[in-house]
């Protein structure tokens, strides 16, 4: 029942922020800046603004920082990178490429799969690392990588780099430097 009553409660709150329109943008953006609880609030700029003030609004709302021993700052970027995979921020991928690097491998996963949906020419290159990380944090990454280069037809730099062409269970690598399945 408490909980039913909060949904209500937000819900409330959510349709009172609307009804001011764009004039509450400003306000809910810098919530969500400051904030680590987000689905309330991205439901609100989702409400208010574009898709372009939504996809901007999100990206500010990132945290580059040294944020390691912060879990929440942690999975407030998670949660970020898991609603941009939904829209296109080609001209951002060298910044969100930044989370490849990130301890937590939910956060470097979900930057990938960012990666993966951007239309930028620059993104294999930018992924083409894991194709070979056999490490076992990366295990995840590796086999999304793996599916969209062959998938994308996504071209290696260094094809002769792969002994024999096999790169892993299923996926070979032709003499162009393209990744293929194999049953």
């Amino acid at each position: 029942e408490h909980g039913i009553n909060d949904t209500r409660e937000k819900e409330a709150a959510l349709k009172g922020i609307v009804s001011f329109g764009e004039e509450a943008l400003p306000h809910v953006k810098n919530h969500l800046k400051k904030t680590t609880r987000i689905a309330w609030p991205i439901k609100a700029i989702k409400q208010l603004g574009s898709e372009d003030q939504v996809v901007n609004i999100l990206k500010e709302a990132l945290n580059f920082g040294d944020i390691d021993f912060d879990q929440n700052q942690v999975d407030k970027n998670y949660d970020i990178l898991c609603y941009l995979v939904d829209y296109q921020v080609p001209d951002y991928v060298e910044k969100i490429a930044h989370f490849l690097k990130d301890a937590d491998e939910r956060v470097r996963f979900a930057c990938t799969e960012v990666l993966v949906e951007q239309d930028n020419p620059a993104v294999p290159g930018l992924l083409e690392k894991f194709l070979i990380d056999e490490s076992s944090e990366n295990t995840r990454i590796r086999h999304l990588v793996l599916e969209a280069f062959a998938d994308k037809n996504w071209t290696i730099a260094n094809p002769e780099a792969v002994p024999e062409g096999r790169i892993a269970k299923g996926f070979f690598v032709e003499k162009g430097g393209k990744i293929i399945r194999q049953s």
